[in-house]
């Protein structure tokens, strides 16, 4: 019997990991898998040996206080994969860890199979991690299909198998011929994300709805936000006196019916806005930190476009309003020439919902 161990540091890790495991269960049912994980790996049958919450530390300094648990942690996990002879360790995601962590490996016995599964966005910034990887990692396994090309180039063989996020999805996309005039609002799923887009959405529900007093907003609230949190923001914001135009929706079933039948969208960056455009939902991407940590990230950042749609079709498809554009009339003008196309069904809304139907063929494997 195969004995696997499995490491990954957050909930992303824990979903993409749990639909790697299917595959394999599917090709060899017989494995023994042991994980720092969570939920999705332990319904598979996977024994926990440490909840990825442990490691999942955010911010340099929240990460500098936690540093010597986390070293701890790391050596502890070197010691159980080596004393009970795991086969193979995969990685998932979380580079600051599972780099250190690979090479710990490797340098005690080379022979013990690693494989890195959605590794580190290396092609967006951070490129010179690549190194690390090809000397500590037997195997890499990407989530996109040009990555397979951005690693050839640079002497590493990685594999594509799929993309979790579209397979997860492959159920709702019947539902995505019949829009509504409905609105998704995504402020994230961290209260932190929520407090700083919450000004901005709040504006947009204001103006959007003189306009056009008949359309609804969706906004999907993660369910391990309170009710007690979003009833305060709520108030907080005043946005309680537009309870009637909004649909809120907590469970992951409700949130992609309901998305599915949205004409447009207001998004953050990230895995969100692919689930978007899967479900072919036109949109506007914003996105805005503080001016010191965008001034020292910039230059670090190597990619034409931030939103996934359209680094995956190298094609302006979702509008990029990012730092300085991230403002009120710039995302109401997006938001309108997207609602008027629905509406009218202008060629351009048109011709954006082939380009969604371009990206399923792109993912679909």
């Amino acid at each position: 019997m195969k004995k696997i161990f499995i490491v990954t540091g957050e909930l992303s890790g824990d979903i993409t990991v749990a639909w790697y495991v299917k595959r394999l269960q599917l090709e060899n049912s017989g494995s023994e898998i042991q994980a720092v994980g969570g939920d999705n790996l332990q319904a598979l049958g996977g024994k926990i040996f440490k909840r990825f919450e442990e490691l999942n530390v955010v911010g340099v300094f929240e990460i500098l206080r936690h540093l010597p648990k986390i070293l701890h942690i790391l050596n502890e996990l070197v010691e159980h994969i080596k004393a009970n002879g795991f086969d193979e360790v995969i990685l998932v995601d979380f580079p600051g860890f599972n780099l250190r962590l690979a090479k710990k490996l490797k340098t005690l016995d080379p022979k013990i199979k690693v494989i890195y599964l959605a590794p580190p966005q290396l092609w967006c910034w951070g490129a010179w991690r690549v190194n690390k990887i090809k000397r500590y990692c037997d195997n890499v396994i990407v989530l996109y299909p040009f990555e397979v090309e951005w690693y050839k180039q640079r002497g590493v063989a990685a594999e594509w198998l799929g993309n979790p996020v579209y397979d997860s999805l492959q159920q709702y996309f019947p539902l995505t011929g019949n829009k509504e005039k409905l609105i998704a609002l995504l402020p994230g799923s961290r209260t932190s994300e929520i407090e700083r887009f919450l000004p901005i959405f709040i504006d947009i529900v204001k103006n959007f709805v003189l306009r056009h007093p008949d359309v609804k907003f969706v906004i999907p609230l993660a369910s391990s936000l309170s009710d007690d949190f979003i009833k305060q923001q709520l108030e907080k914001s005043g946005l309680n006196v537009y309870s009637n135009k909004f649909v809120f929706t907590r469970t992951e079933k409700e949130k992609f019916e309901k998305l599915s039948a949205c004409c447009l969208a207001v998004t953050k960056p990230g895995t969100v806005s692919l689930e978007l455009a899967l479900l072919k939902i036109p949109s506007v991407m914003i996105f805005k930190i503080s001016w010191l940590t965008y001034i020292l990230a910039r230059p670090l950042v190597k990619v034409k476009y931030m939103s996934l749609p359209n680094l995956l079709l190298d094609f302006p498809l979702y509008k990029e309003l990012v730092q300085s554009d991230c403002k009120l009339d710039l995302i109401l003008r997006g938001m309108e020439n997207l609602y008027l196309g629905f509406t009218r069904g202008t060629n351009d809304y048109v011709m954006k919902m082939k380009k969604l139907d371009e990206l399923r063929r792109l993912l679909s494997n």
